[in-house]
C-alpha cells in the first residue's frame, strides 16, 4: 500500500476530547469545507432560496441541498467507524457478524464521501483552473439519478452534480391553468457543464454532462430539462494519458499539483467538447 500512489481528499483524526473520529479537509478544498459543515457560505443562491421560500418548500429545499447531503455523508462515515471500534462487550460469534456489518457500512460510506471529495474537492479547483469560472452547487436541478438514455447508473454520486453556467436566456412556456384555459409564462434557461462520478471498489471516475434547467425566477428551484452525456474525444484522452493510463479519471497521481493538473486536463477537454456540441 505504501508504493501505490494516492492524493488525499480528505482524513479522519481522533478527538481526544471524545475519543471518535472527526473528519479533516485540506486546504486546498474550500469548498469541500464548507459543504461538510453545510454552511450557507457553500451557495449563496441556496441560501438565498431557503429564506425566501415558505416554511414547507424551505425544509424540502434544505433537505435536499448538496451541503445537507454532503455533511450527511461524512457524519455517516464516522458514526460508522465509531460503531465499528466499540464492539468489544460482545460475544465472539456477536462480534464477528457486527464486525462483518461495521465493515460493509464503512466501505460504503467511505466510497460516497471519497467521490464527493474529489467531485468538490479537486475537481472543483481543477475546474476554475480549466474554464476561468467559479463552479456551484444545487444549479442543476437536484440529484442524478438517470442520464439522457433513461439507463440508471447505480453507482453514481447521490448528489446534484458540480456546475458551471454556460449560457442563460428567457424562454416562453405555455402553462394550462385549467381544462379551457392556458397562461404563457416566461422562463429561464440554463445551460450548465455538469460535473459528478461515478464510484466502485475499484475505480473513482469522473462523469461530465450537457444539462439543461428551467427557472421561473432566479431563486426558485430549478427544474432539469436534459441531461446528455460529454464524451471526451479518444485522441484527447491519448494525450493526456502520456503516462501510459487508460483512465483519465482515476486519481492515481502522487502530488496535488499533478493531481489538480491533470483533472484540469480534462476538465478542459470535456468543456470544450460541450461547446462543440452546442
Amino acid at each position: 500500500l505504501s508504493d501505490t500512489p494516492f492524493v488525499e481528499l480528505f482524513h479522519l483524526s481522533c478527538d481526544s476530547r471524545t475519543g471518535g473520529f472527526v473528519a479533516i479537509f485540506p486546504r486546498s478544498a474550500p469548498l469541500l469545507q464548507l459543504l461538510a459543515c453545510n454552511s450557507t457560505q457553500a451557495s449563496e443562491r441556496q441560501a438565498l432560496r431557503a429564506a425566501t421560500f415558505a416554511n414547507s418548500v424551505r425544509r424540502k429545499t434544505v433537505r435536499d441541498s448538496t451541503g445537507r447531503l454532503v455533511r450527511d455523508a461524512f457524519d455517516s462515515l464516522t458514526r460508522s467507524l465509531d460503531v465499528l471500534g466499540r464492539k468489544d462487550a460482545m460475544s465472539p460469534s456477536l462480534r464477528q457478524r457486527a464486525v462483518q456489518t461495521g465493515c460493509r457500512d464503512v466501505r460504503k460510506t467511505l466510497m460516497s464521501c471519497c467521490g464527493m471529495g474529489c467531485v468538490f474537492g479537486y475537481a472543483a479547483l481543477a475546474c476554475t483552473i480549466a474554464t476561468g469560472m467559479d463552479p456551484d452547487v444545487d444549479m442543476a436541478g437536484g440529484v442524478l439519478h438517470e442520464v439522457s438514455n433513461n439507463n440508471t447508473d447505480t453507482d453514481m454520486l447521490n448528489v446534484c452534480p458540480l456546475s458551471v453556467l454556460m449560457d442563460q436566456h428567457m424562454v416562453e412556456e405555455i402553462k394550462v391553468i385549467h381544462s379551457d384555459e392556458q397562461k404563457k409564462i416566461s422562463l429561464i434557461q440554463q445551460e450548465l457543464f455538469g460535473i459528478t462520478c461515478s464510484v466502485t471498489s475499484d475505480v473513482l471516475e469522473l462523469r461530465f454532462f450537457d444539462i439543461t434547467t428551467r427557472l421561473s425566477s432566479p431563486v426558485s428551484v430549478p427544474e432539469r430539462k436534459t441531461c446528455i452525456p460529454v464524451v471526451v474525444p479518444q485522441q484527447q484522452q491519448q494525450q493526456q494519458n502520456h503516462n501510459g493510463l487508460d483512465e483519465p479519471p482515476v486519481i492515481e497521481t502522487q502530488t496535488l499539483v499533478q493531481a489538480v493538473n491533470r483533472l484540469a486536463t480534462l476538465i478542459s477537454a470535456a468543456f470544450q467538447q460541450q461547446q462543440r456540441n452546442v
